[in-house]
């Protein structure tokens, strides 16, 4: 077996095939096995929703792609084609950011090899520590201890920023003059009661759309503006908030490359956020993050920055987190719904950005 490290270098494959959040939270653990390791060469198996993040990374020399919402069947056969492209030569180290049944079909095939696995951590540890912390602690196994904060950090390519920068202009938006509005979450975290409400199929984690609308005309009143991101089903709802702010509020959803989201957070006064993949992209490019949290745990997967650039706001109340608790059955995401504007506005004026 070569040793990465050595003269020649050597092969080292991180697998991390998740979202955009999970995504960022292994960019200290990634820099880390390029300091330690300068001379291997360092693959990547990304999916291909959040796998643009790593795009003329410094720490990355190849990058695979792997569709993420498919069936199993669907799965199966991208992880078959991953394998007859990386070839038989197995990777000298392996790192296993995931588990599910990805990473145990990594582990089985290459069980005879120097395999890391987030798995090799107990449960507690995987439910307590923030994911930025652990993913750094797996690859301090074989890299040795990293000095300071598992903060990640992003460099956006230059070529991304002065897209970012062009489609600014074109909103006519002047950099560090609005703040972000980010109204979705993703639906991994849903109603689950057999008596739910018509909104069921949306994430527990949203603030209501009117609370947006609320947000956006008080914005528009104090002639702060406001750009609203989203995805491509997040579009409508993104008008709507958009139309009740009037003039000073735009909106650009589904057409963005994550590196083009990621330059323009970057020129941002702040983003207001629920609980989700773009509130660490802003933390990672060095923007001011107002995070609204009610279902789920801050200090698990809260985002990982300088505390002075980060303002959690929940409501306090006592089924809050919810997540993971056998025995809850959440019918109304009243923590969310609790979380008022003027609590938003507040935490703006602290972080200096309203």
């Amino acid at each position: 077996m070569k040793n990465p490290g050595g003269e020649g270098g050597g092969e080292i494959l991180l697998v991390s095939p998740d979202r955009l959040g999970d995504l960022v939270w292994t960019l200290p653990a990634l820099s880390h096995v390029r300091s330690t390791f300068p001379k291997a060469r360092i693959s990547f198996l990304a999916s291909r929703y959040a796998g643009g993040l790593l795009e003329g990374h410094p720490a990355v020399d190849r990058i695979f792609l792997l569709e993420r919402n498919t069936h199993s069947l669907g799965k199966y056969l991208h992880y078959r084609a991953f394998l007859w492209k990386w070839g038989r030569r197995p990777p000298d180290i392996l790192v296993l950011f995931k588990g599910g049944h990805l990473g145990r079909a990594f582990a089985r095939r290459y069980k005879k090899h120097r395999v890391y696995s987030i798995l090799d951590f107990p449960e507690e540890q995987r439910k307590t520590i923030h994911p930025a912390r652990l993913r750094l602690s797996l690859v301090e196994r074989f890299c040795g201890p990293r000095q300071g904060e598992p903060w990640p950090e992003l460099e956006v390519p230059p070529s991304r920023m002065a897209r970012a920068r062009a489609r600014l202009g074109e909103l006519g938006l002047e950099p560090r003059s609005f703040l972000v509005l980010h109204p979705g979450a993703n639906k991994l975290l849903r109603y689950r009661s057999p008596v739910a409400p018509a909104d069921a199929r949306k994430s527990l984690k949203v603030w209501p759309v009117e609370r947006w609308k609320e947000l956006a005309r008080e914005l528009a009143r104090r002639g702060i503006p406001a750009l609203l991101t989203g995805s491509p089903p997040e579009e409508e709802a993104c008008r709507e908030v958009a139309r009740a702010g009037g003039k000073t509020v735009r909106h650009v959803t589904g057409s963005l490359h994550v590196l083009e989201l990621a330059g323009i957070l970057s020129l941002a006064r702040a983003i207001v956020v629920a609980d989700t993949g773009p509130s660490h992209l802003a933390a990672a490019v060095g923007t001011p993050v107002v995070s609204l949290f009610g279902p789920t745990d801050p200090s698990a997967s809260g985002p990982s920055a300088p505390p002075e650039r980060v303002r959690v706001l929940r409501a306090g109340l006592p089924c809050s987190p919810c997540k993971d608790r056998p025995g809850v059955d959440c019918r109304d995401n009243k923590c969310m719904k609790a979380i008022t504007v003027e609590m938003i506005l507040e935490a703006l004026a602290d972080l200096d950005a309203a």
